[in-house]
């Protein structure tokens, strides 16, 4: 997870040695703005014949500032990220007491798990093998002899991981079994793999989003800071001199800015170390109110984090920022991405493939009973093709309105094939026995899906007919019925 800090350092670091190419740039720039104020000044003088000493007082203050800010420019940079960081830890309840108590709790439940030989959650595992699971929550950036500090990113990460690292446990912890003795391996209880692989999946997503905030504002700061330090020069001159004002106000409302994100990634932090805490206490067992507690919390967390730099612009400019409507489309874009990575996993599931396979044989069965009933009752090659169409068209809904029934049952439910299934679903229909007691095999499943293809391709071929012959006048030999 250190690699983590080390890639973001590395960009951090490559932003701060732009400062010092632009503060060259800037001196440049001072003596071009000190040209310009010393030549209006004697111009307005030689017009006017009077503001001569006013002038000279005004460049010289000017002059005084900018050699001031310029020399302790990096310096005022460090103290800000240091600040920021400082500020952070220690008003949210200060972070590292909390890291420290949560840590020796779940340590003490682990020895307590170890001695009475029970079964250890995620965070006995990672916390209990691990001496210093986090490490440094601060990371250093070193660049021209002075440190400047921020949120290590993999820390803030490893407090998620022991939320989704429980919920992924209870999926790995799900065993396999063959069904008949052979064939490929499944899950014995899907639901419960499927709850805590897209549980897990959308503490990760919802929690990268809301570290990813806190590093796109710090790099933002570190950018701004770096080649805005170009308009600082502009001061010189009274005519350009509202430029640098605004950078001056920029600077301050990044500095806001930062500061929030980092109150808001340290509050995230506290929030899932507490999670993590509950779930050391009572292991995630895929229960409706823990996954309603960790999908609040964990949006309300990314949303917080979000709406940082928001609120931190409603502090500037006194207008409110914060509303219903932000907080819902936050959700639902982490709902569709975890949505999205989990789609993976719902669609390897046991439910898909025996839809597959109902559907394959509902096709076999359509193409060899309407070409054999075509043939018995005279029917078209039309009719023979519509039949066929319609059996397989109509097989293939069925099937995936099942098999899209089963699983987000089994999301609920916690069993892919509980009662409250669709006992016409391709899962249990394959688990259905037969009527003395056996298992079904393969073969007897696969001959059970051709008959229903079979009868639908009946059904269609018949309304197909009945279609035809109102379009056609039947010949007085010819009879009127089809079978």
């Amino acid at each position: 997870m250190q690699g983590l800090n080390q890639s973001f350092i590395f960009v951090a670091v490559k932003l701060l040695e732009l400062q010092t190419y632009f503060m060259t740039a800037a001196r440049g720039i001072a003596l071009v703005a000190l040209t310009i104020a010393i030549g209006m000044a004697a111009l307005n003088y030689a017009m006017t014949g009077t503001g001569l000493k006013e002038s000279i007082i005004k460049i010289l203050k000017a002059v005084v500032f900018y050699g001031i800010v310029l020399l302790a420019y990096p310096n005022i940079i460090n103290w800000v990220t240091r600040t920021t960081f400082e500020w952070g830890s220690e008003s949210t309840a200060s972070v590292r007491s909390t890291i420290a108590s949560d840590t020796s709790h779940i340590r003490n439940v682990a020895e307590t798990r170890r001695m009475e030989d029970r079964r250890e959650t995620f965070g006995d595992v990672a916390i209990g093998s691990v001496p210093n699971y986090f490490g440094s929550i601060i990371a250093e950036v070193p660049v021209g002899g002075r440190q400047y500090s921020m949120v290590a990113p993999a820390a803030a990460l490893q407090s998620i991981l022991l939320v989704s690292g429980e919920c992924m446990r209870l999926a790995s912890e799900q065993g396999t079994k063959r069904i008949l003795g052979f064939g490929p391996e499944i899950p014995e209880n899907m639901g419960l793999q499927i709850i805590g692989i897209v549980t897990g999946l959308f503490v990760i997503v919802v929690g990268c989003f809301a570290i990813i905030q806190y590093c796109v504002a710090y790099l933002e700061f570190l950018f701004v800071s770096s080649v805005g330090i170009i308009l600082f020069p502009l001061s010189l001159w009274e005519g350009s001199k509202f430029m640098t004002e605004k950078f001056i106000g920029a600077l301050v409302g990044f500095f806001i800015k930062l500061l929030f994100c980092t109150l808001c990634i340290f509050v995230m932090m506290w929030g899932y170390l507490d999670l993590a805490k509950k779930f050391v206490d009572q292991p995630f067992a895929g229960l409706a109110d823990q996954i309603v507690m960790i999908v609040f919390t964990c949006l309300l967390f990314m949303y917080i984090c979000i709406s940082a730099p928001g609120i931190a612009q409603s502090l500037l400019t006194g207008a409110p920022s914060l509303n219903a409507a932000g907080a819902i489309a936050a959700a639902g874009t982490a709902v569709g991405a975890a949505a999205t990575m989990g789609g993976m996993a719902v669609r390897g599931g046991l439910g898909l493939s025996g839809g597959a396979s109902q559907v394959m044989g509902n096709v076999a069965g359509s193409l060899a009973k309407s070409g054999a009933e075509g043939r018995s009752t005279g029917s078209t090659i039309a009719h023979a093709a519509g039949a066929v169409a319609g059996g397989v068209g109509m097989s293939a809904m069925n099937t995936l309105r099942a098999t899209g029934g089963d699983m987000a049952r089994s999301l609920v439910s916690k069993t892919p094939f509980s009662q409250g299934a669709n006992k016409h679903s391709a899962g249990q229909m394959f688990l259905k026995a037969n009527q003395d007691g056996t298992n079904k095999s393969f073969g007897q499943f696969l001959k059970g899906q051709a008959a229903t293809g079979a009868e639908s391709s009946m059904n269609a071929a018949k309304t197909a007919q009945t279609v035809g012959s109102a379009f056609k006048k039947p010949k007085e030999d010819e009879p009127t019925t089809l079978y």
